[in-house]
């Protein structure tokens, strides 16, 4: 009872009424990207995934408040490295490459060679039989390999050596969070899941919709129109007088002509105040007129 009677003020009641209808939408809000980014797989888990988005949310917040810190001194970290050693890094990745590159090429060349050695040794091959070039070729293609596999240990170290200082400073940025919302999605959004994420979203924005304009505009402005859609009236009021002199009940329905004529026309004293109110002055045989109806 207090509280309703403190919420009864115009002045009181259309804060709290704004207020509840924007927390409405966020709720809303929060629950869809909650179904989203949710790791629900059933109908249930992804209804609980929306429930509890906004206490999830709360909760991962306030944990990344306490680490904020620590975890903005990794990042930094991670960025003056990537921007002091960023080049360096790059051009030893490609130089690491390159050895490897070099290395898979000379692998081929010691291939071709050995299958030449055995093209001169073996019966029916595509050469004569020369056991000679077959040594040869034999000799070359094992020095191709031994090279082969120096260019690619080579490579190797240097990719080793190059990419393990970046790979640790990246480490230290905590990106899970991240990758996780990212894999969750592409998962709910997947074709067999595709429709019920919607829907069990939709439902959230629909509901939070629902519910803001129950606060904001029933409960809190009594159920009165907007100011755009005051402004549109007044103006249709104004225009098309004769109109509505015609068709009372249509500026509010016959609710509005009931408490006009039990509360105002019965009372020429409160509705003197109204139209002052109002800026518009009634003279005295108007009233009397009014009360003689």
């Amino acid at each position: 009872m207090a509280t309703k009677k403190f919420l009864d003020k115009k002045s009181r009641r259309m804060p709290a009424a704004i207020a509840l209808s924007i927390g409405s939408n966020l709720a809303g809000g929060a629950s869809a990207t909650g179904t989203f980014l949710g790791n629900g797989e059933t109908l249930i888990q992804k209804i609980s995934d929306a429930v509890t988005a906004i206490p999830k949310g709360i909760k991962n917040t306030i944990e990344h408040y306490i680490n904020a810190p620590e975890y903005a001194r990794k990042t930094s970290a991670a960025l003056d490295y990537l921007k002091e050693q960023g080049p360096d890094v790059a051009e030893e990745l490609a130089r690491g490459g390159r050895y490897i590159e070099g290395g898979m090429n000379q692998a081929q060349r010691a291939v071709r060679d050995l299958e030449q050695a055995s093209d001169y040794i073996s019966p029916g091959g595509d050469l004569p039989f020369d056991p000679q070039n077959a040594l040869y070729s034999l000799r070359d293609g094992i020095n191709q390999l031994e090279t082969a596999a120096l260019s690619i240990d080579t490579g190797k170290d240097q990719l080793q050596n190059t990419a393990g200082p970046a790979i640790e400073a990246l480490k230290d940025v905590d990106l899970n969070p991240i990758l996780q919302a990212l894999y969750n999605l592409a998962d709910n959004v997947a074709p067999d899941e595709f429709w019920q994420t919607l829907g069990i979203a939709t439902g959230c924005v629909t509901t939070a919709y629902l519910a803001s304009q129950y606060l904001g505009g029933y409960w809190g402005r009594r159920g009165r129109p907007g100011i755009v859609a005051r402004f549109v009236q007044r103006k249709g009021l104004s225009k098309y007088r004769d109109y509505f002199t015609k068709n009372p009940e249509e500026i509010a329905g016959k609710e509005a002509v009931e408490i006009i004529k039990n509360n105002l026309i019965k009372n020429p004293s409160e509705l003197e105040k109204l139209a002052k109110k109002a800026g518009y002055e009634i003279r005295k045989n108007e009233v009397e007129g009014g009360s003689n109806a």
